[in-house]
């Protein structure tokens, strides 16, 4: 049976759209898609699309606790302990 409904994107909010967009392509694959800084798309390989939307004031959810918990960053270093933790 074919899905009748398909993923096609996820959109994240965040500080700085190009900044997290390249952040994901390092490691996901892609090229980000940035001629608005508002809006960055990134068209994961076989994948679905991830899009960052600019955000002003966006506070980052709390990461996962383990042994104390992350350490106080910002932006794409937050992003990437979160990540490989």
């Amino acid at each position: 049976m074919t899905p009748s409904i398909r993923l096609r994107s996820v959109v994240l909010d965040c500080p700085d759209a190009r900044a997290l967009a390249r952040f994901y392509a390092g490691f996901a694959g892609g090229t980000p898609e940035d001629a608005d800084p508002e809006w960055v798309v990134l068209r994961l390989p076989d994948g679905p699309r991830i899009c960052f939307q600019r955000a002003p004031g966006h506070v980052p959810p709390a990461g996962p606790v383990r042994g104390g918990g992350l350490p106080r960053l910002r932006g794409p270093e937050r992003s990437q302990l979160a990540v490989l933790a």
